[in-house]
């Protein structure tokens, strides 16, 4: 008998029915959590960071649309509908979004401001922390998908206090 046998007698506890009646689930999405603030903060700071890596962030209109968020308020527009931003974008003569295509098919991106064009977008989400996490996103891949430098950033601007990464004990 093999592993894959073994375990297909007795199922995961992950695997069981639970009845989720009896208590509001963790994940409703209409509770504020207590870490609503400190998730907004930080989508607003990943989605400055992609405009600023892409070099459009000192662009009027961007510049407005960033500091809303910063101070929660409304997005201006062409900000809040993708295809607006989509045509603001190409409209704008000092925002570089033309697609190159190369002989062997595939495409190449020539600067950030393609990949960080929705981060504004991202960043205004009705929910928290998918708004944080779909900046950072934007964020990673405006950045050439440099992960390691954007949890740096990261840790240093909202965790300062906890141990540096190198520091805990690596178990995998």
């Amino acid at each position: 008998m093999g592993w894959a046998s073994t375990h297909r007698q007795t199922p995961h506890p992950a695997h069981r029915t639970v009845d989720r009646r009896r208590r509001p689930s963790p994940r409703r999405r209409d509770h504020p959590g207590e870490n609503t603030p400190k998730l907004r903060k930080i989508a607003a700071w990943a989605a400055r960071g992609a405009y600023t890596l892409a070099a459009i962030a000192d662009i009027d209109f961007i510049r407005t649309a960033l500091d809303a968020l910063d101070t929660g308020n409304p997005l201006p527009p062409p900000f809040g509908d993708n295809q607006d931003v989509w045509d603001a974008f190409h409209a704008d003569p000092t925002i570089h979004t033309d697609l190159i295509p190369r002989e062997d098919g595939t495409i190449v991106v020539p600067g950030g401001a393609h990949h960080a064009m929705y981060a504004i977008n991202e960043a205004a989400n009705d929910d928290p922390l998918s708004a944080a996490f779909c900046s950072l996103d934007v964020a990673v891949r405006t950045d050439n998908q440099n992960y390691p430098a954007l949890i740096a950033d990261l840790r240093a601007a909202f965790f300062p206090t906890l141990i540096a990464a190198d520091k805990y004990e690596r178990w995998i």
